[in-house]
């Protein structure tokens, strides 16, 4: 099992699928506000010439994204955790 705390740039993100593909289960953070945009960072922080290659990578090793937002409170007292869950099919 391998916890990567923050994927920032493309070489960690590349190190974190290449260990999915060598069987390692992968666990990353970014700092994104949806699942669909989770994805899409992690494509877009890859050089164009290699984006059909990340793209075909994470769709044989994602298993799934949480996402996941506080928002405020009605009263405006406090904040609650919304959760977003993909899962591939």
């Amino acid at each position: 099992v391998i916890l990567i705390g923050e994927m920032r740039d493309y070489e960690t993100i590349g190190i974190a699928i290449t260990s999915a593909e060598t069987g390692h289960l992968v666990f990353g953070t970014l700092h994104t506000s949806s699942a669909a945009q989770t994805v899409s960072r992690i494509i877009d922080v890859f050089p164009s010439d290699q984006v059909e290659q990340v793209k075909t990578q994470l769709a044989g090793n994602l298993f799934g994204v949480v996402s996941q937002v506080l928002l405020p409170t009605i009263d405006g007292n406090g904040r609650y955790c919304a959760c977003e869950i993909m899962f591939t099919t």
